[in-house]
């Protein structure tokens, strides 16, 4: 599933070439991350097309994420899009766990090195 999670990741993103081996590594985490938060039973086969997308924009948000720049694409004066990097990244997590949720034993949320 690594390398179809990679080609919908990179439509989302469109990595540069030296961003391509880190986005292909991303995926792999996803892909990872989400099979791992799978309830007791449910498989990624069970819902393969939502969880193809949903690992695609957890690895583009990932990228995304690390990106400085604006979203916008620019061509002479022209500026098409807009916003952060940061701003589609945090969307695209959010939008991965939401349609992964029926299938999820949680919402994504966990708490970590919380003494209790």
């Amino acid at each position: 599933m690594t390398e179809e999670i990679f080609t919908i990741a990179k439509a989302l993103v469109s990595p540069t070439e030296a961003e391509e081996g880190v986005l292909q590594r991303l995926c792999a985490g996803a892909e990872r991350e989400l099979r791992s938060a799978l309830r007791d039973g449910v498989a990624a086969e069970d819902c393969a097309d939502l969880f193809l997308c949903a690992a695609a924009w957890l690895a583009a948000a990932n990228l995304a994420g690390s990106r400085n720049e604006t979203g916008a694409v620019r061509v002479g004066d022209i500026s098409v899009g807009g916003g952060s990097w940061g701003d589609a990244a945090l969307r695209m997590r959010r939008q991965a766990w939401k349609i992964m949720a029926p299938y999820c034993g949680g919402d994504g949320f966990t708490f970590v090195g919380v003494l209790g």
